[in-house]
């Protein structure tokens, strides 16, 4: 069995995420104490020693043996950061327990052997053209060799066009002082693309992970992949080959990289995949549908180990470019996060002051978090306040939905249409139910809250509500 985690600046960088991936591969060889642990604390779990012992119990109770931890682009591992110091750690215990194998261009992590793969030799170069089909002289092959520096990658984009007709003088030619010897080769290569090709490779640029494949033709990504141009992993996702992404970002216009990362955020959308959605939306230049998006799905997304890629998205959208509704729940959602990283002062100030026109809920919300700081902050009687305060605005959001129902039902019953009275009664009844239900969760007494949440859900059966019935 094989592990295999790749860093990804500002998606996988932090520890959550090798968590969550390490506790769902221990989960599914039949080892799930790290799994439970974790999603019984719903993204909090800071003491390393605790997730170091729980980790050394699956990897004792594996049904496979002998798994290889395999972690990739272990350089983009923020430097310096403590959050990179408790992963170090982390990863060190692993190696006394099982094999682990550390990839990185330039990777000081301690090992006990370290492999460094050096460029193809001449003599490689050669064998790599023959098997190919391609006979060249030798002084041919040795200046194709020093202009690629031995870099198999390099070698597979001029195998690839010489296998499509370009002469080797051509390509030897085609050398810029300006230029990156992998962009020359990937614009001549690029003339030979159709146009389907052209534009999968430059949808598939904005990911900076695998993408799913499943979007796009197969006879189309195997074209591609017979190219070198992507690869195609084990799990169903598609990516470009190192190398070719950048390149090809390069060649974007702004609004061209903005429509792609929407299109990303919709196809991620779709598939429940929020806070992948919501990365892409925000570099598509579209923050209102990154928060709008997320909000809901918030605590879901940190139960899964999302925070600290959300943390990264969330924390670099201006709330100026929102309109007042999105700038609350974004106040709402910085708050969290910052609760969740410890910083109690900075989650109290992202909070702010409530604006006049917030939505009653959201501003609930906001005096909840509000009261939670003040306490942990030790400051009793501030947060009993804000507790308070954030019960009045639920009773008067209660008091207010209940009276349009009244006024609904006054009407039918002057109309003589005494069965949406009924109805429109039994409506104010389901919302006076659930919002009491939400007092009583808010207070802490839990059994009545079940029992309000519980006559809210007959009412919304016997009025066929369905958002009611799936909200209760």
């Amino acid at each position: 069995a094989v592990f295999w985690f790749t860093v990804r600046p500002e998606l996988t960088d932090r520890l959550y995420p090798l968590l969550y991936a390490l506790g769902a591969f221990f989960h599914r060889h039949g080892a799930s104490v790290l799994w439970r642990a974790l999603a019984a604390n719903e993204g909090r779990l800071d003491d390393v020693a605790l997730l170091i012992t729980l980790a050394r119990r699956d990897l004792a109770a594996l049904s496979t043996q002998g798994p290889l931890f395999i972690f990739d682009e272990v350089d983009l591992w923020p430097k310096g950061e403590s959050d990179t110091l408790r992963i170090l750690e982390f990863v060190a215990a692993i190696q006394k327990a099982a094999p682990v194998l550390l990839v990185g261009q330039q990777t000081d992590v301690k090992a006990a052997h370290h492999l460094i793969v050096d460029a193809l030799t001449l003599g490689a170069t050669g064998t790599l053209l023959s098997e190919n089909h391609l006979r060249f002289e030798p002084h041919d092959v040795e200046q194709l060799h020093r202009e690629t520096g031995g870099n198999p990658r390099l070698l597979w984009l001029c195998i690839d066009l010489l296998l499509e007709g370009e002469s080797l003088d051509a390509l030897l030619a085609a050398e810029s002082e300006h230029v990156q010897p992998f962009e020359r080769y990937l614009s001549l290569l690029w003339q030979r693309l159709d146009g389907a090709e052209r534009r999968l490779v430059q949808a598939l640029s904005v990911y900076p992970a695998s993408a799913p494949a499943d979007p796009w033709p197969a006879p189309l990504l195997d074209r591609l992949h017979a190219r070198h141009l992507l690869d195609v992993d084990r799990a169903g996702g598609v990516a470009l080959s190192p190398g070719v992404r950048t390149a090809v970002l390069r060649t974007l216009s702004a609004e061209q990289r903005e429509e792609l990362h929407r299109q990303a955020a919709r196809l991620y959308a779709v598939r429940a995949e929020t806070t992948l959605a919501a990365y892409h939306f925000h570099y598509g230049d579209r923050p209102e549908l990154a928060v709008r998006l997320w909000y809901p799905q918030r605590r879901q997304e940190i139960a899964r180990g999302q925070a600290a890629a959300a943390a990264s998205i969330f924390h670099n959208i201006s709330s100026e470019r929102l309109k007042r509704k999105e700038r609350q729940m974004l106040k709402l959602i910085r708050a969290e996060l910052h609760q969740l990283a410890g910083n109690l002062a900075a989650g109290l100030n992202a909070l702010g002051d409530a604006e006049a026109e917030d939505e009653l809920e959201l501003v609930a919300e906001a005096y909840r978090l509000e009261g939670d700081f003040l306490d942990a902050l030790g400051e009793p009687e501030q947060a009993l306040s804000a507790y308070d305060d954030g019960l009045s605005s639920l009773a008067s959001l209660q008091q207010r939905a209940v009276d349009l129902h009244v006024r609904r039902s006054m009407v039918h019953v002057r109309q003589r249409r005494l069965g949406d009275a009924w109805q429109a009664a039994r409506q104010a009844r389901y919302q006076t139910e659930q919002l009491q239900g939400l007092i009583c969760e808010e207070q802490g007494d839990l059994a009545a809250a079940q029992d309000h949440y519980a006559a809210a859900l007959a009412l919304a059966t016997q009025l066929g509500d369905v958002p009611g019935l799936a909200l209760s």
